[in-house]
């Protein structure tokens, strides 16, 4: 078989990724019993932004340096957003794309799992930032675990908006997590 550079790289850099999410999923679950959860979203981390509401729920922002701000401001979309989330174990990560001018935002809308009460919240953050504050009209989004069901869902009905995705360890699958009849109750169902 005959390989292009191109692919090899990639194939290098995607393992090279994984293994980094891989130890990151690892520290964050041994920590996870003495993490402290808040009661709400603050900014997060201890990172440079503001916290606001999407119709009546908590939303937040991460906000690069002002010499780093753009028009429009390139921007990913983070869930879970929760009361916990996103926490101190992704710190370095979120620093990375501050760094690089890229924003980062989430409202935590309990858990939705996708549902479609999370799809409009996420419209609603979606339309705060591209409308009211010139964020970028397509958005990265990732998905951290459950977080993966919640961006599969808005991405597939918004796919114009959507300029990339990204997991870590993310779930795809109400059946495996966090199963039908937990997940019901987010939906409508019983």
């Amino acid at each position: 078989m005959i390989r292009e550079p191109l692919t090899d790289r990639f194939l290098v850099t995607a393992m090279a990724l994984s293994a980094v999410l891989a130890v990151s999923a690892a520290a964050v679950r041994a920590d996870d019993s003495q993490a402290t959860r808040p009661e709400r979203p603050n900014v997060k981390a201890g990172l440079p932004g503001e916290t606001f509401e999407v119709a009546g729920r908590p939303a937040f922002v991460l906000l690069p340096e002002k010499s780093l701000r753009r028009t429009p401001q390139p921007w990913i979309m983070y869930a879970p957003t929760l009361p916990a989330y996103p926490d101190r174990h992704e710190r370095w990560m979120h620093e990375q794309f501050l760094a690089a001018g890229i924003a980062v935002a989430g409202v935590d809308a309990g858990e939705a799992y996708g549902s479609p009460a999370w799809q409009k919240l996420c419209d609603g953050l979606y339309d705060d930032l591209t409308g009211q504050r010139q964020f970028a009209s397509r958005v990265c989004l990732l998905g951290r675990s459950r977080g993966g069901l919640w961006m599969t869902s808005w991405a597939g009905k918004n796919t114009a908006k959507v300029a990339g995705m990204a997991g870590i360890y993310p779930v795809f699958d109400l059946t495996t997590y966090p199963g039908l009849k937990r997940a019901a109750p987010a939906y409508g169902l019983t």
